[in-house]
């Protein structure tokens, strides 16, 4: 009798294997589903049906190949549309410096910068590192670091608009050498008259321009630099002789 039960046992559990064996593979596509109605597959004859069938098993493999995709084509979109821009400003102020005055002040600078890459156009970029020294600590530092990466990144981050107090604070970074090539240009009525936009801050006043050196920098051999560099004495020779 004890043996009886154990081969049913065994046989039920031999059974219940193959059940689960068979589902699995149905779940993987192996074997073909039984149709409600009996017969041994479900009909795939349209492409409404094989369009079902795909995206029942394959769905998430189908949503995670199309979101890479969409990612992808995310970022070239960005490389793409991205302008080269032909030099770069930083703004780096101990009283902070408006998005309003941002905006015409890359206007003025664009209006005395070459077309150093070649596209017809002269482009600036205006990298706004200003902060309030009397502001949140915290903001400062960020602006700071923001400053710091623009130095040690950016081959065309050659020319920097400083008020006195962050002109001695670049011109000491380093006690081997100095930051910047020669005196700084005070930025004039005229600088003033043009980028003043007279909305949530005040610009700045005692604003300076200074180009750095690159003698003895990871950027002395770039070419990129090299060329930001002679266009940016340009600049200074304009801002001068006016």
């Amino acid at each position: 009798m004890a043996d009886k039960f154990n081969n049913e046992t065994l046989r039920q559990q031999r059974k219940a294997r193959e059940e689960y064996l068979k589902l699995k593979k149905m779940q993987s596509g192996e074997m073909p589903v039984p149709s409600p109605t009996g017969e041994d597959s479900v009909s795939l004859d349209t492409f409404s049906d094989k369009l079902k069938n795909f995206w029942y098993y394959h769905r998430w493999s189908a949503i995670l190949t199309f979101s890479i995709v969409l990612v992808f084509a995310f970022l070239i979109a960005q490389c793409v549309s991205r302008p080269d821009y032909d030099l770069i400003i930083t703004v780096y102020t101990s009283s902070p410096v408006s998005n309003s005055d941002s905006k015409l002040i890359t206007e003025y600078f664009e209006k005395l910068c070459d077309d150093v890459n070649g596209d017809n156009v002269a482009k600036v970029l205006l990298a706004d590192c200003s902060y309030s020294e009397d502001g949140d600590p915290q903001l400062s530092l960020v602006a700071t670091r923001k400053m710091q990466a623009s130095i040690v990144s950016e081959p065309k981050a050659i020319l920097f608009i400083t008020d006195e107090h962050t002109f001695q604070i670049l011109n000491n970074i380093s006690e081997s050498t100095v930051f910047f090539d020669g005196e700084p240009i005070p930025l004039d009525s005229d600088f003033y008259n043009y980028c003043e936009a007279n909305d949530l801050y005040d610009l700045p006043k005692g604003l300076m321009i200074s180009n750095r050196v690159l003698k003895n920098t990871n950027f002395e051999k770039n070419e990129t630099a090299k060329k930001c560099y002679d266009a940016a004495k340009r600049i200074l020779s304009k801002l001068r002789s006016e």
